[in-house]
């Protein structure tokens, strides 16, 4: 088990003497581990995730970038086309 400090709930303050908002002798070193494990686990799990979301997400954007390359140029054309014409 943890150490066990002298102090009581009601001395453990934090600063301009509040106490703690919480047992902290409470926390096993159980608790401790349980809690450790479980932000390990979402430290991996988010940018996984985060990633499998991403990946489609750019491949659109690319997509969508490479069509209005296109259409961009094809209006560029037209736009040449159209000042012939009227130059005539």
């Amino acid at each position: 088990m943890g150490k066990i400090c002298s102090l009581t709930r009601s001395e453990k303050t934090l600063g301009s003497n509040r106490t703690l908002p919480y047992d902290w002798q409470v926390l096993t070193e159980e608790d401790k581990q349980w809690i450790s494990d479980r932000l390990e686990k979402v430290e991996t799990t988010m940018p996984t995730e985060f990633h499998k979301w991403a990946s489609p997400v750019e491949l659109r954007q690319r997509s969508h970038a490479a069509a209005i390359r296109a259409l961009d140029a094809e209006v560029g054309s037209l736009s040449d086309r159209l000042k012939n014409l009227e130059g005539r």
